[in-house]
C-alpha cells in the first residue's frame, strides 16, 4: 500500500525515532491516531481511484507524507518537529532538494530542479531486482550512483550547499 511506503509513517514507528525525539506518551497516542487516520486516509484514496486513472505512487504518497506532517506539526514541539524534519530529509536523500517543499526552502529556481530530476532519472534504482544483481554489477551500479549524487551536489551553490546541510541538522 502507499501508505506502507510513507517515509513520515515508517519513521513514526521507528522506535529509535521515537526515542530520539522523546516523545512522550501523550504524543504517542497521539501520533498512534494520526497514523490510523492515515490508514483509513489510504484507503479512501484508494477505493475512490479504483477503475479511474491512478495518480502515479509516488505522488499519492508524497500527499500523503505531507498529510502526515501536517498533523505531526500539531502534536510535537518545535524542537522535536524540527528534529523530525531532518530525520526525514536524511532518509529521502539528496533526491529530495528537487521536491517542492525543500526546493523552495533552498531557493531553487526550475532550472536546478530539472537538473536533479535528469541526473537521478540516468541512475534508476533496480527495485527489487537488484538481488538479481551480480557482486560486480551491484557495486558499478552503486558507484554509479555516488557519482550522480556527487554531480547532483554540484548544482548547488555554495548558499544553498550550506543550507542544505542546514536542514538535515
Amino acid at each position: 500500500t502507499p501508505l506502507a511506503r510513507s517515509t513520515c509513517v515508517a519513521l513514526l514507528r521507528n522506535p529509535k525515532v521515537l526515542k530520539e525525539l522523546q516523545v512522550s506518551a501523550e504524543q504517542q497516542s497521539r501520533i498512534d491516531i494520526l497514523v490510523d487516520k492515515m490508514c483509513v486516509e489510504t484507503a479512501s484514496r484508494d477505493s475512490r481511484s479504483a477503475g479511474a486513472r491512478n495518480p502515479p505512487l509516488a505522488r499519492l504518497i508524497r500527499q500523503l507524507d505531507e498529510l502526515t506532517l501536517a498533523g505531526l506539526a500539531r502534536i510535537l514541539s518545535d524542537e522535536q518537529f524540527i528534529r523530525f524534519e531532518q530525520i526525514e530529509l536524511q532518509r529521502r536523500g539528496i533526491w529530495e532538494i528537487a521536491e517542492k517543499r525543500t526546493a523552495d526552502r533552498l531557493d531553487l529556481t526550475e532550472a536546478p530542479r530539472q537538473k536533479l530530476t535528469e541526473l537521478k532519472d540516468s541512475n534508476p534504482s533496480p527495485g527489487r531486482w537488484r538481488l538479481r544483481l551480480s557482486d560486480a554489477e551491484r557495486k558499478a551500479w552503486h558507484e554509479r550512483g555516488e557519482k550522480i549524487r556527487g554531480e547532483a551536489f554540484d548544482v548547488l551553490t555554495p548558499e544553498q550547499k550550506q543550507t542544505w546541510k542546514e536542514l538535515l541538522g
